[in-house]
């Protein structure tokens, strides 16, 4: 009985003294993540989710993909044409994400080779000699830059020559220049991509048959990765057009009272076409609040389990030492009267649920 409840005890203790870790860490991130600086004023910026119905429903006699991609392109631009002649509007653009939003993960090598990484900078950002550096990578219009206020810290930023089908060009961010490429100027390097997120584990997918991709420019920072980890800071950036990506996620920097457009960018849309469907408006500074509200949750849950083993340990703790104590009552007894020093006494009782505690730390 004794052992069994030594082992409770113990377990109990550890509990409560790891979970307010795991607590404060969840806490850490939240507080992270609400303080990131994205690099431009995000509260401006109105995001939406633009997507599209297809005709019929879906259902046979639906267009092609092809006729359906080039019906979502014109809806989109006459959207774009249409906000931009708007006078509360200063600037429309859009990319796969956003910026504060969860951005993929690559592999990618280096012609002529990276960085030399360090053991702890090996986990982080990957082993060259095996998948390569981990980055984030990111579809986005021309005017991306321009709309979001990041000016190019080198090179140049993407043109229309950019959008043939040889081109090849990519724009990378100043954390790619400093952890991947270790300061080196960037310009006219070349880079490759190894791994997919999404395609992990597909046979088809042949790293060798990948092109090379030339960069062109470097941008500052623009928040592609969440929380305290630093994986995917490094980001490269491909342009664009529309008719090549779906769903985009469109950003619409209105220095007035953002979220006041709202209504008008549904209104807009529905004008131009029925079948366009908004999703998630919202200003871009708060497209961290799911994840905010999701580590909040986990938060108040793991300090509340930490609160409940706070209690059950500190009861388990006491009904053993009362148990002992009132075992040992006639031997405490006897020491007493034969002049035993009461602080030997108190330790002698108290030795083994101290012994307990310490081994749950």
């Amino acid at each position: 009985f004794g052992g069994m409840w030594t082992a409770v005890i113990v377990l109990q203790v550890a509990a409560m003294i790891a979970l307010p870790v795991v607590g404060l860490a969840l806490y850490r991130d939240r507080v992270t993540i609400r303080s990131k600086d994205p690099g431009f004023p995000a509260e401006q910026y109105l995001a939406a989710r633009i997507e599209m119905d297809r005709e019929n429903g879906g259902m046979a006699g639906d267009t092609s993909e092809a006729q359906f991609q080039a019906r979502y392109d014109a809806a989109l631009r006459e959207l774009e044409r249409r906000l931009e002649m708007d006078p509360a509007v200063a600037a429309v653009t859009w990319g796969e994400q956003l910026p504060l939003m969860y951005h993929p993960h690559r592999r990618v090598e280096i012609e002529g080779g990276g960085a030399v990484l360090s053991e702890a900078e090996i986990y982080q950002y990957g082993d060259p000699e095996a998948e390569g550096y981990r980055v984030s990578s990111v579809h986005v219009a021309l005017d991306f830059f321009d709309a979001l206020g990041a000016d190019v810290v080198s090179g140049r930023a993407f043109h229309s020559g950019d959008l043939a089908r040889d081109a090849h060009t990519v724009v990378v961010n100043e954390s790619f220049v400093r952890r991947v490429l270790g300061e080196r100027n960037p310009i006219g390097r070349r880079i490759r991509f190894r791994l997919f997120e999404e395609r992990r584990g597909d046979p088809t997918f042949d790293p060798a048959q990948e092109p090379w991709y030339e960069i062109v420019g470097v941008v500052p920072d623009l928040a592609t990765t969440l929380g305290t980890r630093d994986m995917k800071t490094a980001a490269i950036y491909h342009p664009a057009t529309t008719a090549a990506v779906y769903p985009v996620n469109a950003a619409i920097h209105v220095p007035g009272n953002t979220r006041d457009f709202t209504r008008r960018v549904r209104t807009i849309a529905a004008e131009v076409d029925p079948a366009l469907r908004l999703y998630g408006v919202a200003p871009l500074s708060e497209t961290v609040d799911v994840e905010v509200a999701f580590l909040t949750f986990w938060f108040r849950l793991v300090m509340m389990v930490s609160i409940i083993a706070l209690v059950l340990s500190l009861t388990g703790v006491y009904a053993v030492t009362a148990y002992m104590v009132a075992r040992r009552t006639r031997e405490i007894g006897i020491r007493v009267a034969l002049g035993a020093d009461a602080r030997r006494i108190v330790l002698t009782i108290f030795r083994r649920p101290l012994v307990q505690v310490v081994c749950g730390v």
